[in-house]
């Protein structure tokens, strides 16, 4: 995985730890999977369409 998308990966999840949505040590355990990650999931790469979008059918 490219290092900005591990960057934005890491502070996600320090966010989400931040606001006590993931514990402290969940969220050093997702940071070390981002790590050592090769390549972002398919999930991540297409993202849901806004609702403007999707009215219009693109």
């Amino acid at each position: 995985m490219e290092s900005i998308e591990q960057e934005i990966m890491q502070i996600l999840v320090e966010r989400l730890c931040s606001s006590g949505f993931l514990s402290k040590n969940t969220c050093e355990k997702a940071v070390d999977l981002i790590h050592s990650m090769t390549d972002l999931p398919e999930f991540f790469r297409y993202p849901a369409p806004w609702d403007a979008e999707v009215d219009q059918g693109g």
